[in-house]
Parts: structure tokens; C-alpha cells; sequence
């Protein structure tokens, strides 16, 4: 029997990661083997849930490296289909790394939107869609983080984890970086 259909597949790469997506015509779990090395893909991150539209979050890369993919899907009856061929080459890295950890209120608009106006480059980290939180190497090699936690500070899930905290605090040491709250969506926010 058949495996699931494959299509649709692209790459959304950052500096030192990359979102990998793709859809199928049923049901199936998520798979990307990925490397350097086209005929090596020794890497593999996988989702076991059985959707039809794939998204699987690379972390860990490094800038401006070609890397090489396949993704797969096994449907609940145990067929496997692999889309082979496929290659990103992350970015560099601009010198901010804007969090986005607003448990996807779309907010980000504000920030991103001022920085580019002023001519900022920045890295964007959603961590409502990658499912996690960057860690300290991943953000060692930006000179300012800028983290949002959202507009509702109050709420029992805002601001940082204490795993944040432990994860942001030598670079915000080291780069005297300052945190902001925005006190509504539409002001200024307090630092």
C-alpha cells in the first residue's frame, strides 16, 4: 500500500535555525533528516502526532551553512513516504534577536515594524511556534535580545520561566541588555 502524499515542501531558515514544513493527503507523523552533507543526514527531528500539515522546528545550526533535508511521513498504517532533494542555507546573523513569547497574541507587529523603520536588522524567535524558548547559545552571538512577553504581564504564564532567566542572564549581563514590558499594545513601552 501506498504511503501518504508529500507536497508543499519549503524551508523557512534563520541563523541558527530553520522551520522546515510540508502538507500530505492524510494523516501521517513528522520526520526531517537533515546534515552538511547531502549523502550524510545523520541529524533527525521528529513530531509523532498524525497531522496533514507538517511543521518541524530545526535548532542548533550554524550561520550561513547549507544543509541538506528529507522529510518523511508514516501514516497509522505504517506507510512511510520520503521527499528527498531538498537544501537551506541559513542567514547571518543580524546583531538583535527579537523573542516573540506572547503565546501568539500578534503583537510582534509593533516591535519589528519600529525596528525596521530605524533601520535595525533583527533575528525573529517565535517561541509559541517552535514550541520552545532559545537557549543561551543560541543567543550568545547577538549583541541585544530583546524579549516580549506579551501585553498581559499579569497573567499566571507571562514573563520569563525561570529556565529563561537562567538562559538570558550572561548575555543580558555581558550586554547590559534591558528587558521591556509594553503596558498595552498600543503605547510606549516601560523599560
Amino acid at each position: 500500500m501506498a504511503g501518504p502524499s508529500i507536497s508543499s515542501v519549503t524551508a523557512s531558515p534563520r541563523a541558527t535555525g530553520a522551520i522546515i514544513s510540508w502538507t500530505t493527503n492524510e494523516p501521517s507523523d513528522s520526520i526531517v533528516s537533515y546534515g552538511t552533507d547531502p549523502e550524510n543526514l545523520d541529524l533527525n527531528r521528529a513530531a509523532p502526532a498524525l497531522i496533514a500539515t507538517h511543521s518541524v522546528s530545526l535548532g542548533n545550526l550554524n550561520p550561513l551553512t547549507t544543509y541538506y533535508f528529507a522529510v518523511s511521513s508514516t501514516d497509522a498504517a505504517g506507510n512511510t513516504t520520503t521527499s528527498t532533494g531538498h537544501s537551506l542555507t541559513t542567514q547571518e546573523i543580524s546583531p538583535i534577536l527579537f523573542v516573540d513569547d506572547d503565546e501568539g497574541d500578534p503583537l510582534e507587529g509593533y516591535f519589528t515594524a519600529a525596528m525596521d523603520a530605524n533601520g535595525y536588522t533583527h533575528d525573529i524567535w517565535d517561541s509559541y511556534a517552535t514550541g520552545a524558548s532559545p537557549t543561551a547559545s543560541d543567543m550568545s552571538a547577538y549583541s541585544a535580545v530583546i524579549w516580549n512577553t506579551g501585553y498581559n504581564y499579569l497573567a499566571p504564564t507571562a514573563g520569563l520561566t525561570n529556565s529563561e532567566q537562567v538562559a538570558i542572564a550572561p548575555i543580558s549581563m555581558a550586554e547590559a541588555t534591558s528587558f521591556c514590558r509594553p503596558r498595552h499594545p498600543l503605547q510606549r513601552s516601560q523599560c
